[in-house]
């Protein structure tokens, strides 16, 4: 792999990018103060082919890397959306899933997906310390509103039972299908409640 040069300077190298933060999730207008590059000796004339662009965000103030070839940014723009009214350990866990499916580790997305409905069924009254199937019970019987929900926690079950027994290596949308279902129960269960009150 072909080692990359930079420039940099204090003021910025040109007009701002437009594209989202991967770590606060807003829109924004990336200011470039550094470009990596490589060069072309291909050609007769040699030039600078921009590989990544840096720059901060100017909502959260973490470094922004732009990747030039596809448009896409580092760290990763999570694919899911924030949910309201979570505790803190809950919220936790849910963002360790959306990061973990925004860099490809799916298996360890559906996997923490499954471990998130235990800490919903406890958090909700359950018993700690008891096997998945009762956390799973729990929440069918005590906190989704109606039974074709409940289809939703026992496909998150499956799905983890396939990665944590079966030594599955999950798919992109096995988790996808992991992380819809758990937005649809997490909301349920805090978002719309809370936000009716």
């Amino acid at each position: 792999m072909e080692k990359l040069k930079m420039e940099s300077y204090v003021s910025k190298l040109q007009d701002a990018i437009t594209c989202v933060c991967g770590h606060c999730n807003n829109k924004i207008a990336l200011d470039v103060y550094a470009r990596y590059y490589s060069i072309d000796t291909t050609k007769q004339f040699s030039r600078k082919n921009f590989v990544y662009y840096t720059g901060q965000c100017p909502f959260c103030g973490c470094p922004v890397i732009y990747k030039f070839s596809d448009a896409s940014v580092l760290p990763m723009v999570s694919n899911f959306e924030n949910i309201n009214y979570l505790p803190d350990e809950i919220e936790q866990l849910y963002s360790e899933c959306r990061n973990a499916f925004g860099i490809g580790a799916y298996t360890c997305c559906v996997i923490t997906l499954r471990t998130l409905m235990a800490h919903v069924a406890v958090d909700q009254g359950g018993v700690p310390n008891k096997s998945f199937i009762d956390y799973v019970n729990y929440l069918q019987q005590n906190c989704l509103p109606s039974k074709t929900n409940n289809v939703w926690v026992d496909k998150i079950r499956q799905l983890g039972n396939d990665v944590t027994h079966n030594c599955k290596i999950a798919s992109k949308e096995d988790a996808e299908i992991a992380m819809k279902f758990t937005i649809a129960i997490l909301k349920n269960v805090y978002e719309f409640p809370n936000s009716v009150q």
